[in-house]
């Protein structure tokens, strides 16, 4: 659509508000689409112009190549759009997110187990990590996990901006993503599982090499 008769049935079809957005962030939104669906759609639009001609456009940039080249992945959900250069649209997942979850009242099949090592072998095979299911490396979960549990039974793993590439970024950094992201499955267990002590991951935070820890600190800081 033309830029003014997008904008006019992005207002008129919005369902929900999930993020507000603002000078140095996207607006989240949930979009209902002509064929009756409902899609996320994230949003650089009202950000700040500086923010949104450099961070913004390199943010969506990145996740949109993620989503796309996960599109086989069952739990990456599907790209949908890119309706210009500061948004895009996904498929939209119905469930929540995995910290919101008290442990003390979950009713979590362990399955969720398997399904997160397929996910993320898959993941990481195809050359990607995501790089920010939730903001520690001491295996518990950060305030924001964008880690899913669907209702349909299956896990997803959502907001691929911070997506980091095999091909764009040195072995070891890569390798060292890679392991953090498999701390979702340590996370898992020690929240939802505490007694499955027996697991590979469940003490692998504990384990993680030395020159992976420093890589990690060192990105953090910048």
């Amino acid at each position: 659509m033309p830029g003014a008769e997008w904008r006019r049935y992005v207002e008129e079809n919005t369902q929900a508000v999930l993020q507000v957005g603002g000078q140095d962030r996207a607006r989240v939104r949930l979009l209902r689409c002509p064929d009756g669906s409902v899609a996320l759609l994230k949003d650089f639009s009202r950000a700040n112009w500086l923010y949104r001609q450099t961070i913004g456009r390199l943010s969506i940039h990145n996740e949109s190549a993620a989503h796309a080249a996960a599109d086989s992945l069952r739990g990456v959900p599907r790209l949908l759009a890119r309706p210009n250069a500061d948004s895009l649209l996904v498929e939209a997942v119905a469930g929540r997110s995995l910290n919101t979850i008290a442990r003390e009242t979950h009713r979590l099949p362990f399955e969720i187990i398997e399904q997160a090592r397929q996910l993320l072998t898959g993941l990481h095979a195809l050359g990607i990590a995501h790089a920010d299911l939730g903001h520690d490396a001491d295996g518990w979960f950060g305030r924001d996990a964008n880690v899913l549990w669907g209702e349909d039974g299956q896990l997803y793993l959502v907001d691929l901006a911070s997506a980091v590439f095999r091909s764009r970024c040195p072995a070891p950094v890569f390798e060292a993503f890679c392991w953090h992201d498999r701390l979702l499955i340590t996370k898992i267990l020690r929240r939802f599982f505490p007694d499955r002590q027996d697991e590979p991951e469940f003490h692998m935070h504990q384990q993680m090499p030395a020159s992976q820890r420093r890589w990690l600190k060192l990105l953090k800081k910048i």
